[in-house]
């Protein structure tokens, strides 16, 4: 699973809080798929089962439900229906609103803060990686990377941490995280494949 879906299974897992893991139910795709044959449906059984044990077993063995999805409107309704009427409140809405604190300062804006900690140096290390091979007189022959190419990959990289970089000193998680970490998941695997290719 990559990264970025444990990040943000973690990240939701703190805004909901454990009270309500027991009202969250859990939804796996394509099952009409599979037992029509086009997936096998044996290896779809093993990795909802690894599932099940690995990354969403914080939220099942606390009491969350998992459901196949068959693409129907039965199948929907199915699902809907199974989950718990009995309203939670999540643990966001406690910290915010019950103990009126600022989203950088609740459960889950700590972990949003602790992944920019590691997204800075992460992109650190790949900046400093890029200004080393750009110093460097490896990269002469046809099938290299050009300098262009590795100059755009340092621009980047540097945009990225500049935008981290006020995330983190301003602490103010609430503008736009979400479009946030999606372009700063895509831009370091980006970057770390090109650097670790010389």
């Amino acid at each position: 699973m990559p990264q970025s879906v444990i990040r943000s299974l973690d990240i939701f897992q703190k805004i909901c809080g454990r009270d309500a893991f027991s009202s969250i139910g859990l939804v796996s795709t394509h099952w009409d798929e599979a037992t029509e044959g086009l997936y096998d449906f044996q290896q779809c059984l093993q990795n909802e089962n690894e599932l099940r044990n690995s990354f969403w077993s914080p939220l099942v063995d606390r009491g969350s439900k998992m459901y196949q999805f068959n693409n129907t409107n039965a199948s929907a309704w199915n699902i809907v229906n199974s989950l718990p009427l009995k309203p939670r409140k999540l643990l966001i809405q406690e910290e915010m609103g019950d103990k009126h604190l600022p989203l950088p300062e609740t459960t889950a804006g700590r972990s949003m803060f602790a992944w920019l900690v590691r997204a800075a140096k992460s992109l650190r290390d790949v900046i400093e990686r890029l200004v080393h091979l750009l110093g460097s007189t490896t990269l002469t022959s046809a099938g290299d990377i050009s300098f262009e190419q590795l100059e755009r990959e340092k621009v980047k990289a540097t945009e990225e941490l500049k935008g981290i970089e006020q995330q983190l000193d301003s602490r103010s998680l609430s503008t736009r995280p979400r479009a946030f970490t999606r372009r700063i998941s895509f831009v370091i695997p980006q970057a770390h494949d090109l650097v670790n290719s010389h």
